[in-house]
């Protein structure tokens, strides 16, 4: 039970009633329990349910207890993003720093392609190689500086020139531009005895390649070229400078050592890859690689050319595999020619196992099966298959990796198996280097006697002799005719002694011997073919795989034939070159050894038969012909596939963006799979929606069978079937739930408290995106509670500051009863208030309990386009305004000062402050909600709103300066003089008999308490008092000091009225 249902909840879930019950335990058991004993199963299995159910059902469960740990997807890799805005940069310094940046941030993103990581490094360049032109002042500097987008205009200056390209134009300048401004002080040359005085004093310091003077040629040109310099002013066309660039080329290919070049693979390593890829127990990563490294060796390719294959035009027909090249080192996008095919024949085997076949099928797994540019992804040390591009160095060292671990391929009665002793020692596969893939089939070719001019055919690409449509007509016949040449010789031998491998075993010898192994015995390990009368050979008749005499003329080509008829695809009828017959029995043709009769096996299992040999342990590789078909290309996916053109990232991004938390929830803790997932959130993405699915568990599995051909055929399908019910189930009580909660809040008068899965559904979704929130910043239930409240009524709108309360500061509140003065029991709610944050670090704490409310919200509520793009990031520039230089250490000008640095800090009253950033708020809110817009945009657009700004934080500003002002102000007294003031009434102080306009008072005329804190520092309406004036007889709803400002502003206007008078 355990193995095919991940709780209780989905077993129950997987039947219906007795028989249904009995089902199950016959497929579990069998025939080997008596029907008694099943009888009495099913009873127990009947009472335990109902027992359960009559407790609480375990929907109920699911959908009112919430595991305590966050939902999490299954990811391979965690994938990373980072959005960058802002205006296009002109300068091509400023820009390639962004660029450099964006570039490393690109390097870690899931699944990078190929052609964007080559688009990037092309910029990249290119913006280095505009910096020298800006730099020298040359004449295209100026017209790109005037255009709307000069980053642009740079990169496509350089035309269709390569990345690498660039990068090689650019180091070779780096060196020359950076001598220059040392010596001259110069950013462009002054001449042409610049370059000969740089050539000569850098190989006096240290001899240079003999590639350096026309790399630095080769610069000087396109610099010269893309910077629109005349023809008549240009140093790369003078005499005498190219006469001087020759004579230093010529003088240091005379000195320098000679190119060693690649050496080429052993026939020993072509068969033990072969086997590789054949031997279905190993990881599907170190197969494939080995598939790749056969293909680059009969396709005589380059670790650069193999990435820049597309998998989705790899085809396999009679004729052989056919791909199309998106980009060589001569072709591409931009070049002269544009795609190139590649070619394998059908009927290249050199140990008579179907590799073209095997690799084929690899390729079309859900490991390698998806979308990309590249052929190869990058792999870790257990060979597990990644999602991250490989560069073609690091390829290389993949296939360094692969060549340790290849063993020993040896000959058992006319049979090819490995053995359990590696090939080749760990300091002896360094040998070899990523070319010598390339360099084999041409070597092999020439030494077995093929026509020179054929042999280009084979990696060089000679279209360029021609168009296009000549190849293509011509390539493939010629290719395919050189490689079963080539393929026939190793087998079969040649009249001229077949193929000679002594020069190579001798410098693999020598390379041993210096690496400290034994030479002679890696040797011995590479010797496969053997010499029979006349010529060295494999032994057998091509070809070794079992294909008929038409077949075979297809598929071998011809040096001068036409192309053959129409292909026909691998999926067609009779197009497997492996034929079955009805007791499953396959052999290969006849041949000089002896060959014995397999048993063809279906399914994963292979046929092994372990012998000694030579005192090592052998092992024969047998060929599965595995009879299903899971994998191949055509079949339509199944209800627990992605569909077509859906892989796992995007199926997990659908179901981050686009449905609801608490339904993600639901299908994670029931066990849903994860494609299936995705299939049905398409249509049902919301709890209350997926709640109406059905209307009973057998019209769910009734809609499974007809919408997703999903049904409980075994126990593996019963399981999924029953996840899904269990989810539904889930589903309807969660929403019943919610509406019942829902209508006792209403009746009540009181907000919905917010569920339990609710609440860890959202903190899911933010820590799965943000990381993991601490109770100090993690919004309270009482407050989320009353914002979804909002939401759901349609009127939304900003809390005070003492109303935003985290986890960790709520109190339990809830609704009390009372009695009113006639007798009545009132029921009355009770709101959750804390404190107004009383320093800049509590304002900072409270506002990002705030900014954690709208994330949180805005997991719940993705469809709605207030919450758009709603992050913590938002809040943090939204605070960094406000304790900023713009508003809290703001700077105003001394008295008398006289400059910029004669200032002071304004040190705005914290009421000021914190009304003034309410006000703010309430306003984006309104505006985000009234008008349908992102929360986000209105945020950024109040912090720029000077009409906000004047009326909430300048104009109380000036209030509270013109108050101090007025601190010897008669009328800030309480009671005013009699007489004017002179003489020695002024120095006692006497005061008049009437006082009515300045007495305060604490209580209204109904004898109600005046709030003190309304005209002080502020009140946030929490104390149940008046806010009213205090001066006896005003009681307008002003503060106090308001109307000393009214008061005595009106005073000095009449007296200043009498004095012109």
């Amino acid at each position: 039970v355990c193995k095919f249902y991940s709780g209780p909840f989905q077993f129950v879930a997987a039947w219906d009633d007795e028989d249904e019950c009995s089902q199950m335990l016959l497929e579990f058991f069998g025939g080997t329990r008596p029907a008694d004993e099943l009888n009495r199963l099913v009873r127990r299995l009947l009472d335990w349910r109902a027992s359960v159910e009559r407790r609480v059902s375990l929907p109920r469960q699911v959908a009112d207890v919430v595991p305590r740990r966050p939902v999490k997807f299954p990811r391979r890799e965690q994938s990373k993003e980072e959005i960058f805005s802002g205006l296009v940069l002109g300068s091509p310094a400023l820009a390639l720093e962004v660029l450099q940046k964006s570039i490393r941030q690109r390097k870690l993103i899931h699944g990078a392609q190929g052609e964007n990581r080559e688009a990037l490094l092309r910029e990249k360049w290119a913006l280095v190689l505009a910096q020298y032109i800006e730099e020298a002042g040359l004449p295209c500097a100026a017209g790109v500086a005037a255009l709307p987008n000069p980053r642009a205009a740079w990169c496509r200056l350089f035309g269709t020139r390569r990345g690498k390209t660039l990068r090689n134009r650019a180091l070779a300048w780096r060196k020359f531009h950076s001598w220059l401004e040392i010596t001259f002080g110069e950013s462009w040359p002054g001449g042409v005895d610049r370059f000969v005085k740089y050539l000569t004093e850098r190989h006096d310091i240290q001899p240079m390649g003999k590639t350096v003077p026309s790399s630095l040629m080769a610069a000087l040109s396109v610099l010269e070229s893309v910077g629109q310099v005349p023809a008549s002013s240009r140093f790369s066309m003078d005499q005498l400078l190219m006469s001087t660039i020759q004579s230093w080329t010529e003088e240091l290919e005379t000195v320098a050592l000679p190119v060693r070049k690649a050496p080429a693979l052993t026939v020993a390593m072509v068969l033990s890859c072969e086997l590789t890829v054949c031997r279905v127990t190993l990881p599907a990563g170190l197969r494939f690689l080995a598939f790749v490294q056969l293909l680059m060796l009969w396709s005589t390719m380059r670790c650069d050319d193999v990435q820049h294959i597309d998998p989705f035009s790899v085809t396999l027909s009679q004729i052989g595999l056919k791909f199309i090249l998106r980009r060589t080192k001569t072709s591409g996008p931009g070049r002269r020619t544009g795609e190139l095919q590649g070619y394998v024949s059908r009927v290249i085997s050199l140990s008579g196992f179907d590799w073209l076949l095997e690799g084929y099928r690899l390729l079309q797994t859900s490991e390698l099966h998806w979308p990309r540019d590249y052929l190869c992804p990058a792999m870790d040390e257990s060979w597990n298959v990644g999602f991250s591009y490989v560069e073609a160095q690091d390829l290389a060292v993949l296939l360094r990796r692969l060549h340790k671990e290849l063993r020993v391929p040896l000959c058992r009665e006319g049979t090819w198996g490995t053995s359990a002793t590696k090939l080749l020692p760990a300091s002896v596969a360094a040998y070899w280097t990523g070319h010598s893939a390339r360099h084999a089939l041409p070597t092999w070719a020439l030494s077995l006697g093929a026509d020179k001019s054929k042999c280009d055919f084979l990696g060089r690409w000679r279209c360029s002799q021609g168009s296009s449509l000549d190849y293509l007509t011509t390539a493939r016949q010629i290719v395919q005719g050189l490689q079963n040449f080539v393929c026939k010789s190793l087998v079969e031998g040649t009249a001229e002694g077949g193929l000679i491998e002594e020069e190579l075993f001798q410098s693999i010898q020598s390379f041993a011997d210096a690496a400290g192994q034994d030479g002679i015995q890696v040797i011995a390990w590479h010797q496969v073919l053997e010499w029979t009368d006349y010529t060295w050979k494999l032994g057998g008749i091509h070809p070794l795989l079992a294909v008929g005499p038409e077949r075979y003329e297809i598929s071998r080509g011809r040096l001068e034939a036409e192309l053959p008829a129409e292909e026909k695809d691998a999926g067609e009828e009779e197009s497997s070159p492996v034929q079955f017959d009805k007791s499953a029995v396959w052999r290969l043709p006849a041949v000089d050894r002896k060959i014995r009769w397999f048993r063809g096996m279906t399914g994963r299992g292979n046929l092994r038969d372990r012998r000694m040999m030579a005192g090592m342990s052998f092992e024969f590789v047998r060929f599965t012909a595995a009879s299903d078909t899971t994998g191949m290309a055509g079949g339509a996916p199944g209800p627990l596939d992605y569909p077509n053109g859906i892989d796992e990232a995007a199926a997990l991004r659908h179901l981050d963006v686009e449905v609801a938390s608490d339904l993600r929830h639901i299908f994670q803790e029931c066990g849903v799979p994860l494609p299936l997932q995705y299939r049905l959130s398409i249509n049902f993405r919301t709890v209350r929606r997926f709640a109406s699915y059905a209307d009973s568990r057998a019209e769910v599995r009734a809609a499974l069978r007809t919408d997703h051909t999903l049904d409980a055929t075994d126990q593996a399908s019963r399981a999924v079937v029953a996840s899904v019910v269990a989810a539904w189930e889930a589903s309807k009580e969660y929403a019943g739930k919610e509406a019942s909660l829902k209508a006792e809040a209403r009746v009540l008068g009181v907000v919905r408290p917010v569920t339990q899965t609710e609440k860890q559904a959202m903190r899911a979704a933010f820590e799965a995106v943000h990381g993991s929130i601490e109770e100090t910043y993690e919004p309270s239930e009482e407050y989320l509670s009353a914002k979804i409240e909002e939401v759901e009524s349609g009127e939304v709108s900003a809390s005070p500051l003492s109303e935003v309360i985290s986890k960790k500061r709520a109190k339990t509140q809830g609704i009390q009863t009372s009695v009113d003065t006639t007798g009545h029991v009132r029921i009355v709610r009770q709101k959750a208030k804390g404190n107004l944050p009383a320093h800049t670090e509590e304002l900072r704490t409270v506002l990002r309990v705030e900014a954690n409310m709208w994330t949180f919200l805005a997991s719940k509520y993705r469809n709605q386009a207030m919450f758009r793009g709603m992050t913590p990031a938002v809040w943090l520039d939204y605070v960094n305004y406000l304790l900023g230089d713009k508003v809290y250490l703001m700077q105003v000008p001394t008295p008398g000062g006289k400059g910029k640095g004669d200032q002071q800090p304004l040190r705005p009253p914290w009421q000021v402050l914190l009304t003034y950033e309410y006000e703010m708020r309430r306003e984006a809110v309104k505006k985000a909600f009234r008008e349908s817009r992102a929360l986000v945009d209105t945020l950024a657009e109040v912090q720029g709103n000077a009409q906000l700004k004047e009326q909430f934080f300048v104009s109380p500003l000036r209030s509270r300066v013109a108050v101090s002002l007025l601190g010897n102000v008669p009328g800030n007294r309480k009671g005013d003089f009699k007489g004017s003031r002179k003489g020695k009434e002024a120095k006692s102080g006497k005061k008049g008999k009437d006082r009515k306009g300045g007495d305060l008072v604490t209580r209204t005329p109904d004898n109600r308490l005046i709030c003190f804190a309304y005209s002080g520092a502020g009140c946030d309406g929490s104390c149940g008092m008046v806010h009213c004036c205090q001066v006896r007889g005003c009681g307008k709803p002003h503060p106090t000091w308001q109307h000393w400002m009214e008061h005595h502003g009106a005073s000095r206007a009449t007296d200043g009225a009498g004095a012109k008078s």
